[in-house]
């Protein structure tokens, strides 16, 4: 139990990091267009920007749910990519169908993973409405 922890924090850290990244650089984008705290912007620019943004934090979700579908193959609690990626997504996500489940030994990732998928999915939504209303504010 001790190494799914182990493991577990070290993906949810990894991820955060990540997840991050990727909202400094759609944070970065923005200031460069000068949305905040600049020019007003004109409605289809503004679409495009948060389309852009949206589509930049599902890249970093994406990537987030690749590397606990690696680490599920790493450790051997998954054999194959597909069902490895399933399985992450499904329980990154929290839905949690239950039609693969881990061994009892790597059992508690998943709990782990859905945790991570709350926090990274609570990110993105304040991101998002922190940049609706900044340009509300604009």
């Amino acid at each position: 139990m001790p190494l799914q922890f182990l493991i577990g924090s070290a993906m949810i850290s990894l991820t955060i990091i990540i997840h991050v990244s990727f909202t400094a650089a759609a944070e970065w984008g923005l200031r460069r267009e000068q949305i905040w705290p600049g020019k007003r912007a004109g409605m289809f620019r503004f679409i495009g920007l948060l389309v852009g943004m949206t589509l930049l934090l599902l890249a970093s979700i994406s990537v987030c749910v690749w590397l606990w579908a690696f680490c599920l193959i790493a450790v051997g609690a998954v054999r194959d990519v597909e069902p490895a990626v399933y399985f992450a997504l499904v329980s990154f996500t929290t839905i949690g169908f239950g039609d693969i489940v881990l061994e009892k030994e790597w059992r508690i990732l998943s709990g782990l993973m859905g945790a991570n998928g709350l926090l990274i999915f609570g990110l993105t939504t304040a991101v998002l409405m922190d940049f609706l209303a900044r340009f509300r504010r604009n």
